[in-house]
């Protein structure tokens, strides 16, 4: 059977040109589909998924504030205190800027005592042009620094200062996990009340 366009009516989408996140409506991102944040038209990140303790937060809501800044709300059973009612919760805070996205991770506990927890988010990248995406194909994923094109391309130029350097698709893989880097900062507090 020919690949076919994946679906994105049951996507989150939060935007701000030229940068677009299509997420489950669980805030994470999982690689497959059409999911992921798209800079001008490729693929930046593809998966960002997180965890405490090992275990996806359980999504209760979410709900969006403006079209770029977007907010998940988990539950964590089996964290804080043995209730019938869950006592802890991971919020999720997306914003979509034009050059990138920022996400700030916030657990909530509302239990009577501390907690001690893991948070955990993986990340992948596959600099997938919007083409191949909306075509259904699938798309490996690689290390930084990793060569992921099977097929040989001509250099793309990147602007440096004045000079342009011709940039090949192994720099293309480094510049857009740099780009992450850059773009994708993670704040976690904690907060006990």
């Amino acid at each position: 059977m020919a690949p076919r366009q994946p679906p994105l009516h049951d996507l989150a989408v939060t935007l701000r040109a030229p940068t677009v996140c299509l997420s489950a409506p669980d805030g994470q991102l999982r690689g497959s589909g059409t999911q992921g944040v798209l800079c001008a038209d490729v693929r930046v990140l593809a998966r960002a998924v997180v965890t405490v303790d090992g275990a996806e937060p359980e999504p209760i809501g979410h709900g969006v504030t403006s079209a770029s800044t977007e907010q998940f709300i988990g539950i964590l059973r089996g964290v804080g205190a043995p209730r019938a009612d869950p006592t802890v919760w991971l919020r999720r805070d997306r914003t979509v800027l034009a050059d990138g996205l920022r996400e700030t991770f916030t657990l909530v506990n509302r239990s009577d005592e501390a907690i001690s927890v893991e948070l955990r988010l993986d990340l992948d990248a596959d600099v997938a042009p919007i083409e191949t995406i909306k075509r259904g194909e699938p798309v490996p994923t690689a290390p930084p620094g990793v060569l992921i094109a099977t097929n040989p391309e001509p250099p793309i130029e990147a602007k440096k200062g004045s000079a342009t350097q011709p940039m090949t698709a192994e720099a293309k893989i480094v510049i857009a996990y740099l780009m992450l880097l850059i773009c994708f900062g993670v704040g976690v507090w904690i907060i006990g009340i």
